[in-house]
């Protein structure tokens, strides 16, 4: 009988331990370094064309290759401006085998992820204004909804212009900081497969999942005298909800290691 409680025991200590990895992996999901921007204040028409007024916004080129196992890889520089009606974005792909193969989620496309209120939530539901845009080169909104888009097909590959409503419109003012990442899908092989993604802050294609991985835009009146986009150490999030249920969850299982190890001793000093 000792031994069979001393084997059970020692199962649940092992258990206990495996969960750790998964429950530190989402608290480090945040601990990531944080890109950068700042949106200049600006009206653009979304028509598919570049308006001048775009080019006083700064442009994003830095981006993280996630993924990429095909011979035409895809490039990507993003522009942001303002108003107070919608908050803009200007992709500039440079893709040479464009592609509508397949499920719309693996055409050739944009993304856009958006928490106006950058309130880094560990989940989706924790963010109470904000969303994850797709849109295909061919105008196509994959994902998302209540946004104002225009593409084009130009040489080398396509343009996509974007305006998302503000949730708020009192967040529409000079110093707010919104969570945001940008990010490009490719079918490099034509063959109606993603075969490779570039996004601006996530390393991890962890975006879709969890919004605290996003990168930081700040709301300016006047272009900065040179482009912004920069990597700065990731600040420690405020703690959330589900960061204590984490924490609760970590301290838990170490009560109960604890607890597991003082009874496997006593079990085997009696016997």
């Amino acid at each position: 009988m000792t031994k069979k409680i001393f084997t059970m025991l020692l199962l649940i200590t092992v258990v206990s331990m495996c969960l750790f990895p998964a429950v530190l992996a989402d608290e480090t999901a945040a601990e990531e370094e944080l890109r950068t921007c700042e949106a200049v204040k600006g009206t653009v028409k979304i028509d598919g064309e570049i308006d001048a007024e775009w080019s006083k916004a700064n442009v994003i080129d830095t981006y993280n290759v996630v993924a990429e196992t095909s011979d035409n890889p895809v490039t990507m520089k993003v522009r942001t401006l303002w108003d107070e009606n919608y908050f803009y974005a200007l992709f500039e792909v440079k893709d040479n085998l464009l592609s509508l193969k397949g499920e719309k989620s693996n055409q050739d496309s944009i993304e856009m992820f958006y928490d106006e209120m950058n309130v880094r939530g560990e989940r989706w539901t924790n963010v109470p204004m904000g969303g994850q845009f797709r849109v295909n080169y061919d105008n196509s909104v994959v994902q998302g909804d209540n946004i104002v888009t225009a593409t084009k097909v130009v040489d080398g590959g396509y343009v996509v212009e974007i305006g998302i409503p503000w949730y708020d419109k009192a967040n529409a003012k000079v110093g707010h900081v919104l969570g945001v990442d940008f990010q490009v899908n490719n079918d490099g092989a034509d063959t109606g497969t993603r075969t490779g993604r570039l996004v601006w802050n996530d390393k991890e294609n962890r975006g879709f999942k969890y919004p605290n991985v996003f990168g930081l835009c700040t709301l300016v009146d006047a272009p900065a005298t040179a482009p912004v986009s920069t990597s700065a150490p990731a600040p420690v999030n405020p703690k959330t909800g589900d960061d204590f249920n984490s924490l609760a969850a970590i301290a838990f299982a170490l009560i109960s290691g604890t607890a597991i190890v003082f009874i496997i001793k006593k079990k085997l000093v009696k016997s």
